[in-house]
């Protein structure tokens, strides 16, 4: 006498979870590591003291705010994007200059052009040391946004076993 195993629902169920994976639970842990990560560039992002007359810089705290997290879907993975984010590239601008300095230029501009000379009208009244945050962030927070993605995998993998 011998006991017979029919995996047929086994698979069922198995490529059932594996689609609901595929759809949903993936992009929940991927969004799970990168809000960690926005939270540690929000955290880090340098707050301005107070707007002085006629600045264009952004409004005391507005980096801190701007910190986002977007997903895309990229040949079937989903990734996700992490960082500034508002006022038309604004902020991304801004925080760019930031994380890795800049001239301070008046009555104009002045770029460097690819043979490594400055160029252009405005005049360099100094340079602004970097100030890198997003990098450093990224770094520190790495660890706990796989800890967060591996947690979420988790709880997408145990709802979608509930749901077969």
């Amino acid at each position: 006498m011998g006991i017979e195993f029919d995996p047929s629902k086994l698979l069922i169920n198995m490529r059932a979870i594996r689609a609901k994976m595929a759809k949903d639970g993936q992009r929940k842990a991927v969004v799970a590591g990168a809000r960690v990560i926005g939270a540690a560039m929000a955290e880090r992002a340098p707050v301005l003291d107070a707007k002085t007359a006629g600045s264009d810089s952004l409004d005391p705290g507005e980096m801190k705010v701007s910190m986002k997290v977007r997903t895309r879907q990229i040949d079937g993975e989903t990734v996700a994007l992490v960082g500034p984010k508002g006022k038309d590239g604004q902020v991304s601008k801004v925080a760019y200059n930031v994380e890795y300095g800049h001239r301070m230029v008046i009555g104009g501009e002045s770029k460097l052009g690819p043979d490594g000379v400055f160029r252009g009208a405005g005049v360099v009244v100094g340079d602004v040391p970097p100030y890198p945050f997003l990098r450093p962030a990224f770094e520190a927070s790495a660890q706990e946004a796989i800890e967060a993605i591996g947690m979420e995998l988790g709880k997408q993998m145990k709802e979608a076993a509930n749901h077969v």
